[in-house]
């Protein structure tokens, strides 16, 4: 008898998984434009509270990138609205940033 796990279920019925058990995760400390504080600490507390447990609960593998470093030090010293974006160049780096991972 053979065991099929929860993450070989989802795989087979996921399009975005394609028959895949590993899930790769890439935390982006960053809240360029957020009127409140503290979204840029979500990614590290998520992992703190066993996020990366919960999933490889399910029968996952995890993949976690390393690059948690703070966006912040990226924020350019002049970055003004462009009408109702709100630190465009910021957002726009920190964006290219993820995408080249």
């Amino acid at each position: 008898m053979t065991l099929v796990t929860d993450a070989q279920l989802m795989a087979d019925r996921s399009k975005f998984l394609k028959n895949s058990t590993t899930v790769g995760i890439t935390c982006v400390p960053f809240s360029g434009g957020q009127p409140k504080g503290g979204v840029d600490d979500g990614p590290v507390e998520m992992v703190r509270f066993g996020i990366l447990d919960q999933i490889q609960g399910m029968g996952y593998s995890v993949e976690l990138s390393e690059n948690m470093d703070k966006y912040r030090t990226m924020q350019p010293a002049h970055d003004p609205p462009i009408g109702k974006l709100k630190n465009p160049r910021y957002v726009s780096m920190a964006a290219r940033r993820v995408a080249e991972q």
